[in-house]
């Protein structure tokens, strides 16, 4: 399944552009934390962990904890 290479791709770049957090990382984290958060049985990390240790690192941010609480990363 190709979808599964997706993990692969995100492995070596903290986050989407350039390495720097940006618009592109509070829009893509914020819908893939929503996930988490309405679905909290699913666990992503099994098969995706470089993708919750990119949701993971968004939500550490003190500015992202300040627009979306600061118990967000409790969710991953």
């Amino acid at each position: 399944n190709n979808d599964d290479n997706n993990d692969d791709n995100n492995n070596t770049t903290v986050y989407l552009v350039d390495g720097v957090f940006t618009l592109a990382d509070v829009a893509v984290a914020s819908y893939l934390l929503y996930v988490v958060q309405f679905f909290p049985n699913i666990d992503l990390s099994r098969r995706w962990p470089n993708l919750v240790r990119y949701m993971y690192s968004c939500a550490q941010r003190t500015a992202y904890q300040q627009a979306f609480g600061s118990k967000i990363q409790t969710y991953l």
